[in-house]
């Protein structure tokens, strides 16, 4: 079996369960830890460190201090950084997805059923300083046909019987938390998913989608702005401009529904 052929063997069915977790496309995954940890082979990817992301900060409590590059003003500049320390590669596929529903400057990427959408908005999102980032991640997610990997997790073949429910009906005694212990998911992804105001407030007899679906309206947040909209909905401003007869596309307001296919 090839260096590569390996890697993508032990990270596949952690890439898979982190879409229908936290969101996060299995491709755009397994191309960030490819990309990150030269397929496994990086000093900060091996015992005792396992970082494949090249996360930063510290992982409860662990952490450890590496060299790297940055790009800083149109000069590469090498910097020392705090970087998270792994018990295993599984504990830090785990952590990337939920890296990014812990920096909200990522939430416009959560749940994009579109790769390159996905890998655009992360480096937008300001994850690298790499001008060519996102272009790498596309690259290698092509080059390795890791877009397989997303129809199974967006059809639900590599998922549990849980995971491929795609919706749940609340039942008396509920709340977010039991639910989302029960599907394998986490109380602030249905929030997200089911545009919650109140995660106090759900009753019996509501549907809650149990995983990040395309609907063919969106409705507008506070602090939303078009581009992030369209970055989350795998489409182009001009689409939603012309979808939706906007005279301004500034104005837009929290509340506001916007029409999409």
């Amino acid at each position: 079996m090839s260096k590569v052929a390996f890697f993508l063997n032990e990270i596949k069915e952690g890439a898979i369960a982190g879409w229908h977790k936290y969101g996060i496309l299995p491709s755009v995954t397994a191309a960030q830890a490819a990309l990150e940890s030269a397929w496994g082979t990086s000093q900060l990817s091996l015992a005792p460190n396992h970082n494949l992301f090249g996360i930063k900060g510290s992982y409860q409590g662990q952490s450890v201090q590496f060299p790297t590059w940055e790009v800083i003003n149109g000069q590469n500049v090498t910097v020392n950084a705090t970087f998270r320390k792994y018990p295993s590669w599984s504990a830090s596929v785990e952590d990337h997805g939920s890296f990014f529903h812990e920096n909200s400057r990522y939430s416009g990427i959560i749940g994009l059923t579109d790769f390159v959408a996905q890998a655009r908005g992360i480096k937008a999102a300001g994850y690298a300083t790499d001008p060519l980032y996102a272009d790498k991640l596309i690259a290698t997610i092509e080059a390795n046909g890791l877009t397989n990997w997303d129809r199974l997790a967006l059809s639900g073949q590599a998922g549990t019987i849980e995971e491929k429910q795609t919706s749940y009906t609340v039942q008396l005694g509920d709340n977010l938390s039991l639910i989302a212990k029960k599907f394998q998911t986490t109380a602030e992804a249905l929030v997200r998913i089911n545009h919650i105001s109140n995660p106090n407030l759900i009753y019996p007899g509501q549907v809650l989608q149990l995983s990040p679906t395309k609907n063919k309206t969106y409705t507008v947040q506070s602090g939303d702005a078009l581009s992030l909209i369209a970055l989350k909905l795998g489409i182009s401003m001009e689409q939603l401009i012309q979808k939706n007869n906007l005279a301004n596309p500034d104005l837009i307001y929290a509340g506001q529904v916007l029409h999409y296919d």
